[in-house]
């Protein structure tokens, strides 16, 4: 498939696909979606995935990927949907997600992450559906997340957060 230089979109969701991403698919720079969701996938988020230029819609959710989100996705700038969701993740959130300015869908929920809600996150100005949902992440709820004008979705559940609602 990684020989496929003109692919714009590689669809093998809801298979019995397993064994790990392979890092070649990283080649594909024309790809503005991969759907690589409910599948048996295992082994980590491959770095390479981070060089699509192109790619617009991410979905690795529902497999057992584990180890921390790549920094590398944050290449990632015409992003608008991101879902790493229902895996076996871990580590924290990184506040470069800031750095996506398309980013409109983040689904991290039903993972290991751990740690605060980075405040950058409120810097992400077309976000609309952000599920951080049944995690491990604690401390107090970003105030800076009342920046985000166009959220309609904020599922921050299943956590350990404490203090208070933020009013703003």
């Amino acid at each position: 498939i990684s020989n496929l230089d003109r692919l714009q979109e590689l669809w093998l969701d809801m298979n019995q696909l397993n064994g790990t991403i392979c890092s070649e698919l990283g080649k594909l720079r024309e790809l503005t979606e991969l759907r690589l969701d409910q599948n048996k996938l295992s082994g980590t988020i491959p770095s390479e995935l981070g060089y699509m230029a192109k790619l617009q819609y991410l979905s690795l959710n529902s497999t057992q990927l584990n180890g921390t989100i790549p920094s590398e996705l944050i290449g990632l700038t015409d992003i608008v949907f991101l879902s790493l969701s229902n895996c076996s993740l871990s580590g924290t959130i990184s506040s470069k997600f800031r750095n996506l300015p398309q980013l409109r869908y983040l689904y991290l929920n039903s993972n290991k992450l751990n740690g605060t809600i980075p405040s950058a996150l409120g810097s992400i100005n077309a976000l609309i559906d952000l599920r951080l949902d049944n995690n491990t992440l604690l401390g107090t709820i970003p105030t800076e997340l009342g920046n985000l004008a166009h959220l309609q979705q904020l599922w921050l559940n299943d956590n350990a957060h404490d203090g208070v609602v933020p009013s703003e």
